[in-house]
């Protein structure tokens, strides 16, 4: 029981390493005096390293063990979560080559925890890290602070990783790769970057209200993530109903709550897709890319968070009305 615990918690801390640092994104912008893609790199930039090295640390965990290389990982989380905070009163490209170590460090920590472990985990996390993330900034408004939080949990859980006994090498098995759902993951992580960026800068809400408009959508995925919510077109088809109602709710200048419904939808219909596919090195990679390429291209623009939002629904309606066509191998 220790042991599902603790892995548990691995598998939350690169979700919560993301959106402790999502609602402080206009925070950061306006005290570095930087937007658009730059800014975004500090998101898409750990999520391409971790593409890059998951199939490595798929391979290293089945050669030297899990434990092992998740100590490595998270001990190398922890660095780079310090290495953020020191370089962070530097200047932006000073702080993306740590934040790119923390990236990597996750690529070795998430191939060594099971796939149902990982998805239920990661809603939770997301719940925690936004309301921890608005609670932390409007109690201090330093965004730093919030890498200072990842390194004693991540020290703690390497310890804990430590005494756990060793468990035998895995087989190493072939990830199905649902590529119908790969544009869904960039169109959803250009969403969820502009997104804390609209309800701040067009909404005037403060970072926690901003990280309180994202929990129900992170419940209701870890909701589906429980009860085995399974089948990418009907989840597919969720996550549209859900962004036919976020979008006119930020658009009309709607009261705080009537985004919930649509981001509860939003988080629901991903549990479905991420039940029936395994998250590989693929869709991380598209995850960083939609970052990257919607969130800091179109989400700079005038109505920027409408023509992402258009793009996302246009990529998933899509992918739903693709047909059923066999599932392809990848690590």
């Amino acid at each position: 029981m220790a042991g599902v615990l603790v892995l548990l918690v691995g598998a939350a801390l690169p979700v919560l390493d993301v959106v402790l640092l999502n609602v402080a994104l206009p925070i950061v912008a306006a005290e570095l005096a930087t937007d658009g893609p730059l800014l975004s790199l500090l998101v898409a930039g750990p999520a391409l390293a971790a593409a890059a090295l998951l199939i490595p640390g798929t391979r290293l965990g089945e050669r030297y063990g899990a434990r092992r290389i998740l100590v490595i990982g998270l001990a190398c989380f922890a660095a780079g979560a310090a290495l953020c905070w020191f370089t962070a009163d530097l200047a932006l490209p000073a702080l993306l080559p740590a934040r790119l170590a923390q990236g990597a460090a996750i690529g070795l920590i998430l191939p060594q925890i099971s796939r149902p472990e990982r998805g239920a985990a990661s809603g939770i996390a997301a719940a925690i890290g936004l309301l921890l993330g608005g609670v932390l900034l409007h109690w201090r408004p330093d965004w730093r602070l919030l890498f200072l939080v990842e390194v004693p949990l991540a020290v703690v859980l390497l310890i804990a990783v430590w005494m756990l006994p060793p468990g035998p090498r895995s087989a190493g098995r072939g990830k199905v790769v649902r590529w119908s759902t790969v544009p869904v993951w960039a169109g959803i992580g250009g969403f969820l970057y502009v997104f804390p960026l609209t309800v701040q800068n067009q909404l005037g809400y403060g970072p926690s209200h901003s990280g309180l408009a994202l929990v129900p959508g992170a419940l209701c995925f870890f909701l589906g993530c429980v009860v085995g919510a399974r089948g990418v077109r009907p989840g597919l088809l969720i996550v549209v109903v859900g962004l036919l109602g976020v979008l006119p709710a930020v658009e009309l200048h709607a009261p705080l709550w009537a985004l919930y419904p649509g981001m509860a939808l939003v988080g629901f219909g991903m549990a479905f897709v991420v039940g029936d596919s395994a998250v590989t090195a693929v869709h991380h990679a598209a995850l960083g890319l939609g970052v990257l390429v919607l969130g800091g291209g179109l989400g700079r623009l005038d109505h920027g968070f409408a023509l992402v939002v258009t793009v996302a629904l246009l990529l998933a309606a899509g992918s739903a009305a693709l047909p059923a066509a066999p599932s392809d191998q990848a690590g």
